[in-house]
């Protein structure tokens, strides 16, 4: 009884150390936040499964502070606010880290995209860009003259 309690003890913590191992990468930013680290194949597969995410790559076409980030498994658009409020300085060909939220659209929307929705990028030379620090209404929510 005894070897079977010490053998049930040990294979508990070698499956506890394999569960550690498994976890995914987590990218830490700014204000606390806290991404799991995915690939674009992972996200675009399941994006109803990740509500905050980071995704490492290189910038593809970029239009204003909108641009296509692409991985090797995909691509996958970044939205990281409109060019009145701000401008990213980001560069195509450049590669980054995006964390924020996934975006699916709407539910009623007729072919859905999957996006996300950036709340910082983080450079190659470590500099982060930061776009929004909080989950909820982004800062420039109500339009360039702050209405409703």
């Amino acid at each position: 009884m005894r070897v079977l309690w010490r053998f049930l003890a040990f294979a508990s913590l070698i499956v506890a150390a394999g569960t550690l191992w498994l976890q995914p990468a987590l990218a830490h930013g700014p204000f606390g936040i806290t991404a799991r680290t995915v690939t674009v194949a992972q996200l675009l597969s399941a994006p109803l499964a990740y509500r905050f995410v980071a995704v490492r790559g290189r910038v593809g076409v970029r239009v204003g502070n909108a641009f296509l980030l692409e991985d090797g498994t995909g691509r996958v658009r970044v939205d990281a606010g409109p060019s009145w409020y701000h401008t990213v300085p980001v560069q195509e060909g450049e590669t980054v880290t995006v964390a924020g939220e996934v975006d699916t659209g709407p539910p009623w929307a007729v072919g859905r995209t999957v996006g996300l929705d950036a709340y910082w990028i983080q450079r190659e030379d470590g500099s982060v860009v930061t776009i929004r620090t909080r989950p909820g209404p982004p800062p420039w929510a109500g339009g360039p003259r702050g209405g409703p």
